[in-house]
C-alpha cells in the first residue's frame, strides 16, 4: 500500500500536470483568437485531465465528460448519472467546476460550447466550432516530467508480462488461446488494450496484422499489443521460436 505522504505527492503531481496542460489550452485560445475549447473526444479528455477517462461505452469516440477550457474558467459538463464520479474520480482536485445536467436537458457537448462562448474550438465535430483535434494532439508534446515517468511504468510492466507470456506459450497452443492469455495479462496488470494481435508462422510472414485465429503454433510466434493506461501508449512487439530458427527467421 502507497503511504499517505506518497499519495500526496501523487496527487500534488497530477494537479501540476493538469495546470500545465490548462495553459497549453490557453495559450492556443490565445494564438486562434477563441475564446474557449471544448474538449469531448475520450483521447483529449484523458491527456488534459491527466489520465482521466471519460468513457461508459467503449465502442465510442465520445466520452460521457466534455471538458471547457475558457480563458478564465475550467467546466466538466456532464450528464447526472456519471457528473459526480467523473468529478470525484477522475478529476479530483483539479478545480473545474461541475456543470451537472439531466439526460433530457439535451446533449452536453452543446452545453460545452454555451459555456466556451461566441468563438469556440472543439475536439469533436461541433456545429459552429472550429476543430482542433490536430491542434490538441500537437500540445501533447512536449511531454511532461509525470507522463514520462508513467511512460517508463507502463513499458517496464508491458516488456514484463510479454516476457512471461513468451515462456509459458507452447507448440500446439491456438493463436486465439495465447490472445486470451495477453489479454487477461493486460487487464491483471492494471492495462487497456487497443491493438492485440497474435500470428503463427507462415501467417507472420504473409500478413502485416494477423489477427489471431484458431490455427495451433507451431515453431514461431509473433506477439504484439497496443496497451494504454493515463491516456498513454506502449507499443510493442515480440517473437518467439522454438528449436533452431531457420535461415528466413534469422534475416528476419
Amino acid at each position: 500500500m502507497p503511504k499517505a505522504d506518497q499519495i500526496m505527492n501523487i496527487r500534488n503531481l497530477i494537479i501540476k500536470d493538469s495546470k500545465i496542460k490548462q495553459e497549453r489550452v490557453r495559450a492556443l485560445l490565445d494564438a486562434r483568437g477563441l475564446d474557449g475549447a471544448v474538449i469531448a473526444s475520450r483521447t483529449h479528455f484523458s491527456w488534459i485531465t491527466t489520465g482521466g477517462d471519460s468513457h461508459v461505452v467503449r465502442n465510442t469516440e465520445y466520452g460521457f465528460g466534455a471538458i471547457v477550457i475558457t480563458k478564465k474558467n475550467q467546466y466538466l459538463v456532464a450528464h447526472s448519472m456519471d457528473a459526480d464520479r467523473l468529478l470525484e474520480e477522475q478529476v479530483a482536485g483539479q478545480e473545474y467546476e461541475l456543470i451537472a445536467m439531466r439526460w433530457y436537458d439535451g446533449s452536453i457537448r452543446d452545453k460545452a460550447k454555451e459555456l466556451a462562448g461566441k468563438n469556440v474550438g472543439s475536439d469533436t465535430v461541433l456545429s459552429g466550432a472550429i476543430n482542433l483535434y490536430d491542434d490538441l494532439v500537437d500540445l501533447h508534446y512536449p511531454m511532461t516530467e509525470l507522463e514520462m515517468q508513467r511512460m517508463h511504468w507502463l513499458a517496464t510492466v508491458t516488456d514484463n508480462l510479454f516476457s512471461v507470456i513468451a515462456r509459458t506459450v507452447k507448440p500446439g497452443e491456438t493463436e486465439k488461446t495465447i490472445a486470451e492469455k495477453m489479454l487477461c495479462a493486460h487487464i491483471n496488470a492494471g492495462l487497456e488494450v487497443d491493438v492485440l494481435i497474435v500470428g503463427s508462422d507462415d501467417r507472420c510472414f504473409k500478413y502485416r496484422h494477423p489477427i489471431p485465429t484458431e490455427k495451433p503454433l507451431d515453431k514461431y510466434l509473433m506477439l504484439h499489443s497496443v496497451a494504454r493506461r493515463w491516456g498513454l501508449h506502449c507499443n510493442l512487439t515480440r517473437f518467439v521460436h522454438f528449436g533452431k530458427p531457420g535461415r528466413v527467421v534469422r534475416r528476419v
